[in-house]
């Protein structure tokens, strides 16, 4: 059991790199074996909680590896079972650190895999994935990892609250998007990550704001935005994305 448990763990973790660098055509075959393994293990230790775990995440794996390949309702099987794996194992061992944040992230892929299909679905997925993410933080307010966790969870419940027409609400979460992001880069700003996350939450609230026909306040979001990404631009020149994101910033500017 011990040999098929880390076998499996190596084959998800091999899935892992090929998701990584963007071979998604090469991700089924280790999850497969992988789930094949952990099922054998299973049945010798029904209630083992590393067996339970690495099985609900290689159903996640699989799911999205299913949707990416245009197998929607077969990764939404999946998903099911991930989450009817994950959810009483958190209920089981709620001070678990690595089998909660093993929830959050097959909320958060669950979320992705509804946003286009279900759009409110995926919204009711990204509250729950805001309940466990603040609950960490509530337990270690030092957790950083929760707290970019709960910014980027902000930001696309502001994104498929806009989706929706619920714009009081994607303003409200587009702002505490902002506001995380905001600390967050107090403490390390040198992070370029946070400053894209930044920009990109202005953005957010620029379109939504216009959509509201608040006008000014639109312009002023835009123009945080552009002096945001303008920055990231000077300070690393070759990189082209912060550049088509500044001149798209320019035409939503142009077009208030």
């Amino acid at each position: 059991p011990v040999y098929r448990l880390g076998s499996a763990a190596g084959q998800l973790l091999r899935a892992h790199s090929f998701y990584f660098h963007g071979q998604l055509s090469q991700v089924n075959a280790p999850v497969n074996k992988a789930l094949a393994a952990l099922e054998t293990v299973r049945e010798q230790d029904p209630e083992n909680a590393e067996i339970l775990r690495l099985l609900g995440r290689s159903h996640m794996s699989l799911s999205m590896t299913l949707s990416w390949d245009g197998k929607q309702k077969e990764g939404e099987d999946e998903m099911a079972k991930a989450f009817a794996i994950y959810e009483p194992l958190v209920a089981k061992y709620p001070q678990d650190t690595v089998i909660r944040q093993g929830l959050l992230d097959t909320y958060l892929q669950s979320s992705q895999l509804f946003e286009d299909s279900d759009p409110t679905r995926a919204f009711e997925i990204l509250l729950k994935a805001r309940e466990i993410t603040e609950r960490s933080i509530a337990a270690d307010a030092a957790n950083v990892q929760a707290r970019q966790s709960l910014a980027k969870i902000y930001s696309r419940l502001g994104v498929i609250a806009l989706s929706l027409g619920k714009r009081d609400e994607a303003v409200a979460f587009l702002q505490k998007s902002l506001l995380a992001f905001s600390e967050l880069e107090k403490f390390d700003s040198s992070h370029r990550t946070y400053k894209h996350d930044i920009g990109r939450s202005l953005t957010f609230l620029g379109q939504t704001r216009q959509q509201q026909r608040a006008f000014y306040d639109a312009l002023a979001f835009y123009a945080r935005a552009i002096a945001t990404f303008a920055a990231l631009s000077r300070a690393e020149p070759g990189t082209n994305m912060d550049g088509r994101k500044l001149a798209a910033l320019l035409h939503y500017h142009g077009g208030v």
